[in-house]
């Protein structure tokens, strides 16, 4: 989990509304999300990360430990089982709620924190780069 320390800054959000829409996010809390240009902070000591989210819209803060399932309320106010696992280099998170559930796969990719959004047939993809 090393190779995700750092700042860093979205570069390019794709299909995020999409995303948004399909999890269940109301119509003012997507344009929102929009509009939010964030910049990621992350920690890891061991198997536990901590991710710190600051925009000029909501600051958001999650901490977690690799391989357990914990509740996780989420910045749209959905409660979620979520866990963390890594699948070679890439973190995957799963979230499941209400019958649904969601996939968000992070990697690096050239230099760059790449954040692949999954639930059901929408996908969507937000690249950040290091400050």
């Amino acid at each position: 989990m090393e190779q995700f320390v750092g700042v860093w800054a979205i570069k390019d959000s794709d299909n995020f509304d999409a995303y948004m829409q399909a999890i269940g996010v109301n119509f003012a809390l997507r344009k929102l999300g929009q509009v939010a240009k964030p910049t990621l902070t992350i920690s890891v000591e061991g198997k536990k990360m901590k991710m710190n989210s600051v925009s000029a819209v909501k600051n958001i803060s999650m901490e977690m430990t690799l391989d357990e399932e914990f509740d996780e309320t989420t910045p749209d106010g959905r409660t979620c089982k979520t866990k963390y696992t890594m699948n070679g280099n890439k973190l995957v998170q799963h979230q499941t709620w209400s019958g649904k559930s969601s996939t968000i796969t992070r990697y690096i990719n050239d230099g760059e924190l790449t954040m692949e959004l999954v639930v059901g047939d929408v996908h969507a993809k937000r690249t950040y780069t290091k400050k």
